[in-house]
């Protein structure tokens, strides 16, 4: 973890315990580990946090470990949320798994031609080549 990201980590740990009202006594006991484990993640954190710590930690607040990983700078950020997804699950899960299938064809196709036509910006689409006009005899 870099220098930033430990600062970030060391603050985000003393919020949350601020919030709850909490010392590092009242962390650790909840947490499972030492009163001196929770004064070094937050004055100065590990360069490599230990899993364990983040989970114990995790579990004392109620949170998602995934939650604690990502202020630990150990997972990326959540992404952004995209209200059209909660619609696409609820239709997704109304489909046969054949059809399911199908809609992720359907998608990745989507994607791979639109990153096709960002590496290639300047050139033009093949056109199709025009019939030859009947003659009329």
């Amino acid at each position: 973890m870099d220098d930033l990201k430990s600062e970030k980590f060391g603050r985000w740990l003393f919020q949350q315990m601020e919030a709850k009202g909490w010392n590092m006594t009242d962390l650790a006991t909840r947490a499972g580990v030492s009163k001196q484990v929770i004064s070094k993640y937050i004055n100065n954190p590990p360069e490599k946090p230990d899993n364990n710590v983040l989970t114990g930690i995790a579990r004392a607040f109620q949170l998602p470990p995934e939650t604690v990983f990502r202020a630990a700078g150990l997972l990326p950020p959540e992404p952004e949320y995209v209200p059209l997804l909660d619609e696409w699950n609820a239709v997704f899960y109304e489909l046969t798994p054949d059809e399911q299938q199908e809609m992720i064809d359907i998608a990745r196709l989507k994607v791979d031609r639109r990153k096709k036509s960002e590496s290639q910006p300047n050139q033009k689409s093949p056109s199709r080549s025009k019939r030859p006009a009947r003659s009329v005899l």
